[in-house]
């Protein structure tokens, strides 16, 4: 698959701030409701890092998802980032996390996924799809690794990444666009820091872990 610096090539560099406000979102009638962007720990647009792309299902906890991920070369983490969340009645809250990032490519590129559950029980419950962890993830071109331009994003490439190393390596059910979150971004550099670029299309992945 291309690089990120392999993809920049392929959009103009004029550009627009993220396309949606935040929103709080369900995976079921029911079940948590978690903002659709990690980012800063509060509910500012100019806040937001990514959107959520993944969601891992079943009998997802996030210390099994990262020894899985650990598994198939995710060994590095990155730097914090949160979501918000909401369960029940109760008041929004954050979970943070560092993540976990694949050793360099050739072009300098590494995929960079984050995991978000409430830390108290490392999961969220949802009557319809079980054990839930929620994900963003991206990729960092020359982060710790080669040399400049910096390249940060393309969660749309991150996303199929992760779901074709669950599905070929994890032998967990993948459903790829399965989840239609309402936080699609075309693909454009930041216009506050051109070396964030957004892509995704507003579908998350589901991922089963067994």
């Amino acid at each position: 698959m291309a690089g990120a610096a392999t993809l920049v090539a392929a959009f103009p560099a004029s550009a627009d701030t993220p396309g949606r406000a935040p929103t709080l979102v369900r995976l079921s009638e029911r079940g948590p409701a978690f903002l659709a962007y990690d980012g800063t720990p509060d509910f500012r647009a100019a806040g937001r890092d990514w959107p959520v792309s993944i969601v891992f299902a079943g009998a997802a906890t996030v210390p099994k998802v990262k020894a899985a991920l650990r598994s198939v070369g995710f060994t590095r983490r990155g730097e914090i980032r949160f979501l918000a969340y909401r369960v029940g009645a109760s008041s929004p809250r954050f979970d943070g996390d560092r993540g976990l990032k694949t050793a360099c490519d050739a072009n300098g590129t590494d995929v960079h996924v984050r995991l978000y559950a409430p830390s108290r029980t490392d999961r969220f419950q949802d009557p319809e799809y079980g054990s839930v962890v929620i994900a963003t993830a991206h990729l960092d071109r020359a982060d710790g690794c080669s040399t400049p331009p910096k390249l940060f994003g393309f969660s749309e490439e991150a996303e199929g990444r992760i779901a074709g190393l669950a599905a070929r390596r994890l032998r967990w059910r993948v459903r790829p666009d399965h989840l239609d979150l309402g936080n699609a971004e075309p693909l454009r550099r930041d216009v506050r820091d051109s070396a964030h670029v957004w892509w995704s299309d507003g579908r998350a992945t589901l991922i089963t872990v067994p």
